[in-house]
């Protein structure tokens, strides 16, 4: 998630003035530290790095920016789409080379989508569901 893109998204969405700045403030100026323990037991630590995009694990406003950031996505797909946290669904009706192919088109955009606004896309988390008896499984590329 690009903080400069989530600033363009919230100016989007016509969020007050205040808690953009807000949210900037609480992305701006982190940095990034890895530390490993060698063998003896000694602390090594890694040159901090600032970091310019992603939010903090485990914080309150976290779960609200990544919404935030991600809310227009179901906008690209035709068929339906859901969001979950960090997880996503898209599906759509009964099995047929048509709908098979506005699926596909539908995965394109969302792609095309997440180049857009910088967000990285799992392709090794991603599965087909195929439902009912006489649902063939259809397989376009």
């Amino acid at each position: 998630m690009s903080h400069c893109y989530l600033m363009i998204k919230l100016a989007l969405y016509q969020i007050e003035n205040y808690v953009a700045q807000w949210i900037h403030s609480f992305l701006s100026d982190r940095i990034q530290i890895v530390t490993v323990y060698d063998e003896r037991g000694d602390c090594i630590c890694s040159t901090p790095v600032h970091i310019k995009s992603g939010f903090p694990q485990e914080t309150k406003p976290g779960p609200t920016i990544f919404n935030l950031y991600v809310n227009d996505a179901p906008g690209v797909a035709k068929n339906g789409f859901e969001l979950c946290a960090d997880d996503s669904k898209l599906f759509g009706p009964a099995a047929s080379t048509e709908n098979c192919s506005s699926l596909q088109e539908d995965l394109r955009n969302l792609c095309l989508w997440a180049i857009t606004w910088m967000l990285e896309l799992n392709p090794c988390k991603c599965k087909v569901l195929h439902l009912g008896l006489n649902n063939p499984t259809i397989v376009i590329t």
